[in-house]
């Protein structure tokens, strides 16, 4: 899994979920920007995470 697939897949519904936390696109867009640098870091873990586990924790890093 590379950092392009992880955010292909997942950019769109993280955007989402960060614009209905905090009601603003453009800090959603940081948000959603610092948690793929995070995940750059954990490639080898999120890749043997499922699906449901990789939503959580980018989510869970998204919130934090």
């Amino acid at each position: 899994m590379t950092l392009t697939d992880l955010y292909e897949v997942w950019e769109k519904k993280l955007h989402r979920y960060a614009t209905r936390l905090i009601r603003d696109s453009h800090q959603a867009d940081d948000l959603v920007q610092e948690t793929f640098i995070r995940a750059m870091g954990h490639l080898l873990l999120l890749e043997q995470l499922n699906d449901h586990q990789r939503e959580a924790w980018l989510c869970r890093v998204l919130k934090n």
